[in-house]
């Protein structure tokens, strides 16, 4: 089921989240926050939203470097998810 890639990676951020203090974990559980409620859809997203979820938790791991692991475990995730959606 491809949602549940998307709710992968929701548990992901969101168990990074908890370890991370400030600004950044408060963005990785926003993250998760947006993907769990993606998941949770009747339709998924589509390539364009995925790929500015995936450029939001970039830009995280360049403000939160120990943020790196969970934000590549989740980018695998997503990536395997737009590997199910057709278009680009």
């Amino acid at each position: 089921m491809s949602s549940q890639k998307l709710r992968d990676a929701s548990d992901v951020l969101r168990e990074a989240a908890t370890a991370i203090d400030g600004n950044a974990g408060d963005r990785l559980a926003e993250q998760a926050d947006r993907l769990g409620t993606l998941a949770d859809r009747d339709r998924g997203p589509d390539h364009g939203t995925v790929a500015r979820h995936q450029q939001k938790l970039k830009d995280i791991t360049a403000d939160e470097p120990t943020a790196t692991d969970a934000v590549n475990e989740a980018n695998d995730l997503l990536n395997a998810y737009r590997e199910t959606i057709e278009g680009v």
